[in-house]
C-alpha cells in the first residue's frame, strides 16, 4: 500500500495479531513510535514492524510511505488500537518513562 499522511495528522497508536509490516518512507518527515519509543523518520527510512508491536507516525511534513504487510491474515479487521490523537498518544508512552520531556 501507498499511504500518505497530511502534515500535522498522524495514524493510531495500533499494533498486528497475525502481521508484520515493514514501513519504508519516500516523501517527508515525521515522528515514529515503535513499542512506546519515539524516533525521527524522513526519506530513505525503512521501519521493521514486528507481529504484535504497538506503532504509529505523524507526519510533522506531508509524509508518504509504502507499507508491506507479511502474515497469516492480512485484513483490516487485524488492527487493535491503544490511542487515537497524537497528545493521548505520547500521554500514554510517558506514563511507561520512555518519552524524554
Amino acid at each position: 500500500k501507498q499511504i500518505h499522511v497530511y502534515a500535522g495528522k498522524n495514524l493510531s497508536y495500533q499494533y498486528h495479531h497475525h502481521r508484520s509490516e515493514v514501513w519504508i518512507i519516500v516523501e517527508g518527515s515525521g515522528e515514529f513510535i515503535l513499542d512506546d519509543q519515539l524516533s525521527q523518520v524522513g526519506p530513505g527510512d525503512v521501519l521493521q514492524i514486528p507481529v504484535g508491536a504497538k506503532h504509529a507516525i505523524k507526519a510533522k511534513t506531508e509524509l508518504a510511505f509504502i507499507e508491506v504487510q507479511m502474515g497469516s491474515q492480512l485484513v483490516e479487521e487485524d488492527i487493535v488500537r491503544l490511542g487515537m490523537t497524537w497528545s493521548a498518544i505520547l500521554e500514554q508512552i510517558r506514563k511507561h518513562g520512555d518519552l524524554n520531556d
